[in-house]
């Protein structure tokens, strides 16, 4: 390939690269990383072939992941128990009367962006127990991620969320200020992809440089493990399940 090449991946998801470890490879290597929380846009520029390499949620690769235009490189892992699966969690104000699920008809939802594995497809997973889509059991509203959703339900801003459970615990306020009232476990962490004519030599350093890559303290996500279509199989078939178009 001639030309820089570019990596566009979704800034909420924790890979800092412009750390200058990560700015000194990726210049090395001639490649332009272009993080972005809009994952709209993002989809737009893989769906048309137009990014050589990406990291985005699983429930957002789930969506072209049969594209013979790209593959998979590596997988984050949670970062409580370094295994490339994660559980999500529903929580609600520690006074909130709901005590499960279907307590929760018609309550707003905080949601970080509708490609989100966490706070959008987990709950949609749930609201399909109660036959209905996420849209028509809850009421969606935009939040900032991670612990600003779950100050969100504190706050009153927004009676629900559903969070990683790594976030959820990562503060022991959370566990005296929320409630959990459902969960859905099986997510599949991020996933770095790669276009198909990526040379196999590039690809095999970045799989090496994510490897080898140690995560700030406090990450929401655990150390990159090597693709393996093992990892996002479970997750996928519960994606399976949902409504065409969710």
């Amino acid at each position: 390939m001639s030309g820089p090449l570019t990596f566009v991946l979704d800034a909420n998801l924790g890979l800092t690269v412009a750390d200058a470890t990560w700015a000194r490879y990726l210049a090395e290597h001639g490649i332009i990383a272009e993080p972005s929380t809009d994952l709209a846009a993002i989809d737009r520029i893989l769906g048309r072939h137009r990014a050589d390499l990406g990291y985005v949620p699983a429930a957002d690769y789930h969506g072209f992941a049969d594209d013979p235009a790209y593959r998979g490189l590596a997988v984050a892992t949670s970062s409580r128990t370094g295994e490339p699966t994660q559980s999500a969690v529903l929580v609600v104000r520690a006074d909130d009367p709901a005590r499960h699920v279907d307590d929760l008809s018609g309550a707003t939802l905080g949601y970080v962006n509708t490609s989100c594995s966490s706070s959008w497809y987990a709950p949609a997973l749930l609201a399909r127990q109660q036959d209905a889509s996420i849209e028509e059991y809850f009421r969606p509203v935009l939040v900032p991620p991670w612990q600003p959703q779950i100050d969100a339900v504190v706050d009153g801003r927004t009676r629900c969320t559903s969070v990683l459970e790594d976030v959820w615990t990562a503060n022991p306020d959370n566990a005296g200020r929320t409630r959990i009232v459902g969960r859905v476990d099986g997510l599949c962490p991020p996933v770095v992809i790669a276009r198909d004519d990526v040379d196999d030599a590039l690809a095999g350093s970045v799989v090496a440089e994510l490897v080898a890559w140690t995560p700030p303290a406090g990450s929401i996500y655990g150390p990159f493990i090597g693709y393996d279509d093992a990892y996002v199989a479970p997750f996928f078939a519960m994606l399976a399940t949902l409504r065409p178009g969710t």
